[in-house]
Formats: C-alpha cells, sequence, structure tokens
C-alpha cells in the first residue's frame, strides 16, 4: 500500500471535518448527488465518486478519512486522491457548498 503524501498548500487540513452549511441541502438521485444552495438557487450535480466524497463530508469525514476511503473503496493512490479532492473541495468552496 502506497504511503500517504501530504496534502498541498490548498487542499483542507487532514484533521478537521468538513462542513456543508445550513443553507445548502442535497438528494441522491440515481447514484449523483445533486445539491442546492438555497441562497443563491442553484443546482450543483457530482459524479459517482464526487457523490461518495460529498456522503462522506456529510457524515463528518476529515479529508484524511476521505482519502483512506476512497483509495480502499477506488483502488487508486493517495496522492491522486489528495489532488482530486483539494479541487473538489476548492470548487465547492467557491460556489458556497462547503463553509
Amino acid at each position: 500500500m502506497a504511503q500517504p503524501t501530504e496534502p498541498s498548500a490548498d487542499a483542507p487540513p487532514d484533521d478537521q471535518p468538513l462542513r456543508v452549511p445550513p443553507d445548502v441541502l442535497s438528494r441522491m438521485l440515481d447514484g449523483e448527488a445533486v445539491i442546492l444552495d438555497l441562497t443563491s438557487g442553484t443546482y450543483f450535480g457530482l459524479d459517482a465518486v464526487g457523490s461518495r466524497i460529498w456522503e462522506l463530508i456529510q457524515a463528518g469525514a476529515t479529508p484524511r478519512q476521505i482519502r483512506t476511503t476512497l483509495c480502499e473503496e477506488f483502488e487508486v493512490d493517495d496522492a491522486t486522491v489528495a489532488q482530486d479532492l483539494a479541487k473538489l473541495v476548492a470548487t465547492l468552496r467557491a460556489k458556497g457548498l462547503l463553509a
């Protein structure tokens, strides 16, 4: 098994759960997450992997826990997961879907 990599500078802190603001709602439809920002009225959809990340975020997982879970479930290396997670978190934050 590959050794965990250090997250990039723009990655969320490994030991702090990511938080969904109270005005953001989501539902799973056909295995994909559909997220609604009640403040802006904007919808955002996630593919299967993004939806799994969203489920883990809502369950209170830390970025480290999310990376570990994804590495096990999708048989991908930690460096790839860390990079993809940082990108998704940055996108969700920019859209106001994560605090």
